[in-house]
């Protein structure tokens, strides 16, 4: 169950960082600027790690 628990936070982390570079970029362009989007790159990285992390536990946990 621990590598499975690893596995998944490093599975989550590793697609953060795809998502929130695409997030950066799209808030960037359209505030232009740098303030406003590091707080939505921080609130999106955050709350969607920390979904898909849970989603996954509860995917695992049903489908076994």
């Amino acid at each position: 169950m621990k590598l499975f628990c690893t596995k998944t936070l490093l599975k989550s982390i590793s697609w953060r960082f795809v998502a929130t570079t695409i997030t950066a970029l799209i808030s960037y362009f359209v505030t232009n600027d740098f303030e406003i989007a590091g707080k939505i790159i921080t609130a999106d990285f955050l709350i969607k790690t920390f979904s898909f992390y849970g989603h996954e536990k509860l995917w695992e946990k049903k489908n076994g």
